[in-house]
């Protein structure tokens, strides 16, 4: 039981965290799957448990996520509808900026295909959403010197970002 107690490092066990990670309505499972999970001292189905228990928290996040999305598409239509003949009033002007016309050109194209462009852009969010949900390759983060709490904010007292993290970064926005 030593593999169970509180870590330095605040991460999941690859081996028992589905014992210690579930919620209270499946943690009854524990009772069945529990000493299946610290006998077997596989990472493989340590995984799979880990998606049993967390598949009813992610349907109901999910849910939530499209419900919220489907609430805001209608409200996002009419701003930038407004906001694209709003422009054709007053608009830049300048070097590089269009004209009155092709502003109107614009607008009345979003306004004929606008839902059809939220639609895509929401159900590419949905994807995206879910892909996040499952990722697993993220940094280990170390609790004990990661957070200086501070009431100055001098460039001394924060702490700087890793190289990794900046490489991480750039390849996330490459793609």
């Amino acid at each position: 039981m030593t593999t169970l107690s509180v870590r330095e490092v605040s991460e999941a066990d690859e081996k028992y965290s589905a014992v210690i990670s579930v919620f209270f309505p499946l943690s009854s499972l524990n009772l069945i799957f529990g000493s299946i999970v610290l006998v077997a001292k596989s990472p493989m189905f340590n995984l799979i448990m880990l998606h049993i228990y967390f598949f009813p928290v992610m349907v109901v996040v999910l849910t939530l996520f499209i419900l919220y999305t489907i609430a805001i598409l209608p409200l996002a239509y009419l701003k930038i509808v407004g906001h694209k003949f709003a422009l054709m009033v007053k608009g830049p002007t300048g070097t590089g900026s269009v004209t009155t016309l092709d502003r109107f050109g614009s607008a009345v194209l979003f306004f004929l295909i606008g839902p059809y462009i939220l639609i895509m852009n929401a159900v590419v969010d949905i994807f995206w959403f879910i892909a996040h949900v499952y990722k697993m390759d993220l940094d280990k983060t170390e609790h004990k010197n990661v957070f200086r709490y501070s009431r100055t904010t001098d460039e001394a007292d924060r702490m700087p970002l890793h190289r990794r993290t900046y490489k991480k970064m750039f390849k996330y926005f490459e793609t």
